[in-house]
């Protein structure tokens, strides 16, 4: 999702590409705190690489430092809002924000951090945007009333991800070989393209035993 003719294909010619803000769930682990911080400090970063208001940054930098030091779970959250409301009314770009390894965290945590996600996009409107990624489906994750908006913002646009096609295996073994700076091996690749089964996290597993060797 990061790549950039993966932003490019999001949009209309002429039009600026979304910023993707991709954000390792696992990193917060089960405090509702660290999650606030940790989607803040992606969001920030990812802002600050796409040179953005300077001074919306600054004020966003600020929220996230209090954000740091605050004292506790309530406080972290009105912050959290704050943040993301001082960058909601800057239209010249809009935001992907990618929630990976999300399933932890949507069962575990108390309902107010998807209160908060659902409270931004309704603030920000269509330049804010939330992806999951998730072994089971929202509603069979939670299901209770306190998430009903937040898992609203998914019904209709679920995607059930299959095994990839021999091309696309094929594709991500020769992006896994260039992101490892390894010299491409047709025999192993192809062990590992046909043992993988079409499933990218096998294969690359695969494809980093076989090439240790």
């Amino acid at each position: 999702l990061p790549r950039q003719e993966v932003r490019g294909a999001c949009v209309s010619d002429g039009v600026p590409p979304p910023i993707v803000v991709l954000v390792n769930c696992l990193e917060a682990g089960a405090s509702e705190h660290t999650f606030y911080e940790l989607v803040s400090r992606r969001v920030i970063q990812e802002l600050t690489d796409a040179r953005v208001n300077a001074e919306t940054l600054q004020v966003m930098r600020a929220y996230h430092d209090e954000i740091l030091r605050a004292s506790s779970d309530l406080v972290a959250r009105s912050l959290f809002a704050s943040s993301m409301r001082a960058f909601a009314h800057d239209h010249a770009v809009s935001v992907v924000i990618v929630l990976d390894r999300f399933q932890d965290v949507f069962q575990n945590l108390p309902a107010f951090p998807f209160r908060e996600l659902r409270a931004a996009r309704d603030e920000w409107g269509l330049e804010l945007c939330f992806v999951t990624a998730t072994t089971q489906r929202l509603d069979a994750i939670r299901s209770d009333e306190a998430t009903h908006e937040f898992r609203e913002l998914f019904y209709g646009t679920t995607h059930v991800i299959r095994p990839l096609s021999q091309i696309e295996t094929q594709a991500l073994a020769h992006y896994f070989y260039q992101k490892q700076n390894l010299i491409w091996n047709d025999a192993v690749a192809a062990r590992a393209v046909e043992l993988s089964g079409g499933h990218p996290g096998l294969l690359k597993h695969l494809l980093r035993v076989l090439n240790a060797h």
